[in-house]
């Protein structure tokens, strides 16, 4: 059994929540305490679950904190395409973070199956 280190999703979701975290250092002050915090929260969110998901026991738990994950990783996208509307960021670079979100939805659903089949736990 691996921990979450081994895992690519764990991996690149740390990275983009690395990234978003230096983003988000550049809004302006009134959205760095508002969106920039809630981007924050819900990228930060996504490495933690999968990470909580590997010491789980219980298949079901692994489950259910891979599902929040998954949650948080819809939020984040949400989040990421208001911020590529709004005059603060290259909106590119935005983009390209979107982008990078959607390759960790599909990496975290890949995962997901996988423990809900029993082929990793």
């Amino acid at each position: 059994m691996g921990t979450h280190f081994d895992l690519a999703v764990w991996d690149r979701s740390h990275r983009q929540t690395s990234s978003l975290y230096i983003l988000s250092r550049r809004l302006p002050a009134h959205e760095f305490l508002g969106l920039g915090a809630e981007i924050c929260s819900a990228a930060a969110a996504i490495p933690t679950h999968i990470a909580e998901s590997t010491r789980q026991r219980a298949r079901a738990d692994k489950l259910r904190h891979l599902d929040e994950a998954r949650r948080r990783a819809v939020e984040t996208e949400a989040l990421l395409l208001l911020l590529a509307e709004l005059p603060y960021l290259n909106r590119d670079t935005v983009r390209m973070l979107a982008a990078e979100n959607q390759r960790i939805q599909r990496l975290l659903e890949e995962h997901q199956g996988a423990v809900a089949r029993g082929d990793y736990l």
